[in-house]
């Protein structure tokens, strides 16, 4: 749930920064950093991150296949955090990774550019998903892969009315994060092939609300 939108650096973006790391130690721990391990496995060449804020994928990168890293994050507060996590976690990676002041619907690299671009828990959060899909559909090369694992919609419409319920609070108290994005359909309509995908929740009752998407689209050739 890390931003990718321009919104003002106040003292709540400080805030969720700092917290954003233990808030979500135990479920890294426990299940979200097997997930992101299994995803990132395949990110070759050059590999652009969007949202990228604290740096929870920095460990699960392959240096031995990563030519050139960019990680996009509009948050000073984050880049900052994301920084020291390069030294702490992915030293072997420091040379040829870039930080870059950007966002998900505006990233600034020449299309055709990228073999990858990753997004984990992000796209919930920007404001335009469409756009922020049409961005990574342009910077891929034909034939490249977006790599995604995102929290959802739920397809019970039980769930889903308390998604859309409690939504308001949650951007509020979570940088603009959304309980109901429909992220396989804006994947879908932006004309991307889903090559492998599952879906899947998290333990505990709090998994409902946020059921999971991961896996592979891939930009046509």
């Amino acid at each position: 749930m890390t931003t990718t939108s321009r919104r003002p650096a106040g003292i709540w973006s400080r805030i969720f920064a700092a917290l954003y790391d233990p808030v979500t130690a135990a479920a890294e721990r426990r299940v979200l950093g097997w997930h992101r391990k299994s995803l990132l496995a395949g990110a070759a060449g050059v590999v652009v991150e969007i949202g990228a804020g604290t740096g929870a994928n920095l460990p699960h990168y392959d240096p031995v296949r990563i030519g050139r890293l960019i990680l996009i994050e509009p948050d000073p507060f984050m880049r900052q955090r994301l920084k020291g996590k390069i030294d702490g976690t992915a030293p072997q990676l420091r040379g040829r990774t870039e930080i870059v002041d950007g966002t998900a619907e505006d990233i600034d690299l020449p299309d055709a550019s990228a073999d990858v671009v990753a997004s984990t828990l992000v796209l919930c959060s920007v404001a335009d998903p469409a756009a922020a899909v049409a961005e990574a559909i342009r910077v891929l090369k034909p034939g490249g892969h977006l790599l995604f694992l995102e929290h959802v919609c739920s397809e019970q419409a039980s769930v889903r009315r308390w998604q859309d319920r409690l939504t308001p609070i949650q951007r509020r108290v979570a940088s603009g994060c959304h309980l109901n994005r429909d992220t396989l359909a804006a994947l879908r309509n932006a004309g991307m092939e889903l090559d492998d995908w599952r879906r899947w929740e998290l333990p505990g009752a709090a998994g409902r609300l946020l059921p999971i998407v991961e896996g592979t689209a891939r930009k046509a050739d």
